[in-house]
């Protein structure tokens, strides 16, 4: 992966923090539907978006592939649907 790509990513991500905001405050809501595995795994997935984009950020110089680890929350919300 190239370094423009990465850098672009990175940039994606930070403008994504932004509707996380909403997000991380309302996103517990899903265990008005019952306490399953699936709200667990969306909420985790939610909540740690931050980390993900600070370490694919922090390590995107040694590894531009580090980049990609923003995708991981995006699975875990997919999974948990």
């Amino acid at each position: 992966m190239s370094q423009k790509l990465a850098t672009a990513l990175l940039i994606v991500w930070l403008v994504l923090l932004v509707p996380w905001f909403m997000a991380a405050q309302w996103v517990g809501l899903v265990f008005d539907g019952g306490v399953t595995w699936s709200a667990y795994l969306a909420v985790w997935s939610v909540w740690t978006y931050p980390l993900t984009v600070i370490a694919g950020a922090v390590l995107r110089k040694k590894a531009p592939a580090f980049i990609l680890l923003p995708f991981l929350n995006a699975l875990g919300l997919v999974i948990a649907r």
